[in-house]
């Protein structure tokens, strides 16, 4: 069998080889973390991972084993009072003042002791816990930011933000909860040491002032008799006094408790008004994907119209042209054909007196003349639908300008509800970020 030295050092070494595994753990998460893009990366730090946290496993076995050996349960037993074995047998009742004194001295050393046990290592698995569960939706997020918008990025950093604080509150209640179970086994232990001591008052009384059927009358008492008299009194005396000592102390925890057992609550408050607030920012995202939806759906519409009534009015104005540039030309030849006329009357006129014409020279210039008019009337009909042209390309042209102003109103429109729209995000962050603060954070900062 071995000796109780060698047992120490195995469990000494077994306690060492923990910390050493809790390091490397800590380190492979810091290369997963750079490492976090290559699959087979990720298979490997599984696959390490799980190995180390069966060694791990072995060795807490290995540790449970060894304590038991010396005496112990299990690993947590320092939580659940062990000042019990300081307490002598009931029938021995000359304890030393100073002795208890020093014996409860080490109680509560042992217990301030024990009330952070391996709070390094809670906190680093807590971390790598935390760590490994945003590395896994990394590439989601990435994915889903390069997609969003910056207001929608923003959101979502504070929904993150959100999410590690509300994991922060939960390592600080189970914090509080292990101390408020600390508390509780401390006062059990005190009840006890009350108990104990109501005993040993009862027995003395009992010795020094018996029933009044067993009282004799005193005679003679000798001097030794007066003594051990006043040292039971002054014994009685010590004992009330530690006795009163002790229900103050507990009263005092039982505030403290209380006082825990209140903060506790008011946790639990913030933590339901994070969930609600995370809730609202996400249906407040949800509303603002949705207006930013429509908006843009209007302004394709108004895109595709302001397009459409473009193309239209180009399609008119070249009709317009073509039309005028035709009538133009038109215009052109009929006063060449009327100017050929006139210098072919005149050029007859010189070569022939008019009075020597024949009669159907005469009735030859008077068809000419007659074609002369109709091509005059001709030309001014082509004149007033060269107007009537003018005019309508002067009203399609005044058509496009409104449509433009109308067009540039509903686009300023949308800029003014996006502009309120965006200024209710802002007011609703803030609200969320005033909400964030609460007055128990020096307190918890104290109990640390």
């Amino acid at each position: 069998m071995n000796s109780p030295q060698n047992e120490q050092i195995s469990i000494w070494n077994t306690v060492q080889e923990l910390v050493s595994l809790e390091k490397d753990i800590y380190k492979v998460n810091e290369r997963d973390a750079r490492n976090n893009d290559k699959e087979n990366w990720r298979t490997e730090y599984r696959e390490h991972l799980r190995s180390k946290a069966t060694k791990r496993q072995q060795l807490l076995e290995s540790l449970e084993r060894g304590l038991k050996s010396c005496g112990w349960d299990t690993l947590r037993q320092t939580r659940t009072g062990t000042t019990d074995h300081f307490l002598p047998e009931k029938d021995n009742i000359s304890r030393n003042d100073n002795t208890w004194k020093q014996q409860t001295e080490e109680t509560h050393e042992n217990q301030s002791r024990q009330v952070l046990p391996s709070t390094p290592r809670e906190i680093d698995s807590v971390t790598c816990r935390l760590d490994f569960e945003t590395r896994e939706n990394r590439d989601e997020k990435l994915q889903r930011t390069s997609n969003c918008s910056i207001r929608e990025q923003e959101v979502q950093t504070e929904y993150i933000q959100l999410k590690r604080q509300y994991d922060t509150l939960l390592i600080e209640k189970e914090a509080l909860e292990q101390h408020c179970h600390i508390l509780e086994n401390w006062i059990q232990t005190q009840r006890k040491h009350i108990e104990y001591y109501e005993e040993e008052l009862e027995e003395m009384s009992k010795k020094r002032f018996p029933p009044l059927k067993e009282k004799t009358p005193i005679q003679n008492e000798s001097k030794e008799n007066q003594s051990d008299e006043g040292n039971e009194k002054a014994i009685v005396w010590k004992a009330s006094r530690q006795l009163q000592n002790i229900t103050e102390s507990i009263q005092e925890q039982m505030q403290l408790r209380y006082s825990l057992q209140e903060q506790v609550d008011s946790l639990e408050q913030h933590k339901e008004a994070l969930e609600s607030s995370v809730n609202h920012l996400q249906t407040t995202k949800e509303e603002l994907q949705d207006n930013i939806r429509k908006m843009e759906s209007k302004v394709q519409k108004l895109e595709q119209k302001k397009q459409i009534s473009l193309d239209t009015l180009h399609s008119m104005f070249e009709q317009i042209q073509t039309e005028v540039s035709r009538c133009t030309r038109g215009k052109y030849q009929v006063t060449q054909l009327a100017t050929d006329v006139l210098h072919t009357i005149s050029s007859h006129d010189r070569v022939d007196n008019i009075c020597q014409q024949p009669e159907s020279t005469m009735n030859t210039n008077a068809i000419t003349i007659k074609a002369i008019s109709k091509l005059q009337e001709k030309i001014h009909t082509l004149e007033d639908a060269l107007i009537q042209s003018q005019e309508e390309t002067n009203r399609y042209k005044k058509a496009l300008h409104a449509l433009r102003e109308e067009h540039e109103m509903t686009i300023q429109r949308y800029g003014k509800e996006f502009q309120m729209l965006e200024e209710l995000y802002q007011v609703r962050l803030r609200q969320c970020r005033s909400n964030k603060g609460h007055k128990n954070r020096p307190i918890l900062s104290q109990l640390r």
